[in-house]
């Protein structure tokens, strides 16, 4: 529920909770900002009878509009307060220091039967894969903390239970063919690449920098053998998924021809249409924008220059080059049932979007992907080939949405877990309708077994753990010492 006040009732408010706008919390019904200028309400359910309460408390349409699913979800995202790339991370989680107020008559007492308690010291619980495997994913009593109904899921979790799922779930087969990468892989390709410094090579362009950043993370794996590559998004504190299907089957295209000059006319309004043409070394796109009047004009746009101030927050461990959510329209297939070719394939070259959040334009992951697709094949396999939307088009696949707004994390890892159970049928243009994929109910419970995962692991390897420690060590005998009873009288 989307609360919009008068300026006397935002002042008031302000004054009540003692609110300075260089705080983190601010509200101003008068600002532009999104952020600041409505109370949002996250409602679990209401009945019938509670929203005709509020249509006889505030009758008339001006007073009350109902939306829809989708309308509700953009306007939740735009709200969202600003997070840092990786918003989620357990480095971020602090405790929150208590406001010093004036303690009344009655506070004193209670404070004297009720004495405040201490933080509670973050504990080990364990390391998964445990040693002697490398790569292992600590988690703590903090991130436990994060499977609370309410919460959001932190990366740790992310990671660890798509570690297990690579490792327990899918077969050696579909591990032979699968890759997956750590929640920090994106956030790192996107990272704001460094300036060269002077004297420094200065001809690389961004794709060639970006790449930089993260051609290490592929040091002992080809991702081009691989069927599919899972990665984790987070964005403006929401999880989502995206797929890369069968990168190394791309055909071999002739490079395309250089792109014509295209003359900017001025006009206005709706942007309608998408991206023409992708540029493999300035991320450049066209923009077809058409006006009231159904007139259009041609935009080119460098996401370089866009993305440089579009950052997601000041804060950011990460500089986003590019912006988290876009309210252009999208240069991929809007949904999975847009330009329908006819076609159904067992395997196709492809990127699928999975967001349980519908709402915001994903449009420039695909694109990423593809460009760190190109420069992975050029630097591993020593030629070029084409990544761009005629190859390996991308797809926001139908698939379940999310009732509330902080299980975006369990149904990403949902996601993850019915695309090996319950494979896509097919791949192809319109891609199969997903909305079905499994039940809310499937959802519901998921924070609790990761909960029982969780401690039972932890279990098993403090178990393990005071074994090998009452073991004695290789090479040691113990040699069993007969006691004898002396009678001294």
């Amino acid at each position: 529920m989307f609360v919009f006040t008068t300026p006397s009732f935002g002042e008031a408010v302000r004054n009540a909770l003692r609110m300075n706008s260089v705080d983190e919390c601010y509200f101003d019904p008068t600002s532009r900002n999104d952020k600041i200028q409505k109370i949002t309400f996250l409602i679990d359910s209401m009945t019938d009878e509670q929203r005709n309460f509020i249509r006889h408390c505030f009758p008339g349409d001006k007073k009350v509009k109902e939306i829809d699913q989708k309308e509700a979800n953009e306007i939740l995202v735009k709200s969202t307060p600003n997070q840092n790339a990786s918003p989620l991370t357990k480095l971020q989680v602090a405790q929150e220091q208590p406001v010093q107020t004036t303690p009344t008559p009655s506070q004193v007492s209670a404070q004297k039967i009720i004495p405040p308690q201490p933080p509670q010291p973050v504990i080990k619980l364990l390391t998964y894969p445990p040693p002697p495997q490398t790569g292992g994913i600590a988690i703590t009593s903090e991130d436990l903390h994060c499977l609370n109904e309410g919460e959001f899921l932190n990366d740790a979790i992310i990671d660890f239970y798509l570690k297990y799922i690579f490792n327990e779930k899918l077969t050696p087969s579909q591990r032979e063919k699968t890759h997956i990468f750590s929640s920090f892989f994106y956030p790192r390709l996107t990272h704001k690449p460094e300036r060269p410094r002077p004297g420094e090579e200065t001809l690389k362009n961004v794709q060639v920098r970006r790449h930089n950043q993260v051609k290490t993370w592929t040091r002992h794996v080809d991702i081009f053998s691989k069927d599919f590559i899972i990665i984790p998004v987070n964005q403006n504190v929401h999880w989502f998924l995206a797929i890369i299907c069968y990168p190394g089957k791309v055909p071999e295209v002739p490079e395309s021809s250089p792109r014509p000059e295209v003359k900017n006319n001025k006009s206005s309004d709706n942007v309608s249409s998408t991206v023409e043409q992708e540029s493999s070394s300035g991320s450049k796109v066209i923009i077809r924008e058409l006006s009231n009047n159904g007139e259009g004009r041609f935009i080119s746009c460098d996401s370089l220059n866009q993305d440089e101030n579009s950052t997601s927050s000041v804060n950011s461990t990460y500089l986003v080059e590019e912006p988290p959510d876009s309210d252009e329209p999208s240069p991929e297939t809007p949904d999975s049932t847009t330009h329908p070719d006819g076609k159904q394939r067992k395997e196709m070259p492809c990127i699928c979007i999975f967001d349980s959040l519908s709402g915001p334009n994903r449009w420039r992951i695909p694109a990423t992907l593809r460009e760190y697709l190109e420069m992975e094949w050029k630097m591993k396999k020593g030629t070029k080939k084409v990544f761009d939307r005629n190859t390996m088009q991308g797809f926001v696949m139908k698939c379940p949405q999310q009732t509330n707004f902080s299980d975006c994390g369990t149904y990403l890892l949902q996601f993850v877990e019915s695309f090996f159970e319950n494979p896509i049928p097919y791949f192809g243009n319109p891609m199969p309708d997903l909305t079905n994929w499994f039940s809310e109910l499937k959802i519901s419970k998921k924070r609790q077994q990761l909960k029982e995962l969780i401690l039972n692991i932890h279990r098993k390897q403090v178990e393990t753990a005071n074994a090998r420690k009452a073991k004695p060590p290789d090479g040691v005998q113990v040699t069993p010492v007969t006691v004898q009873q002396t009678d001294n009288r």
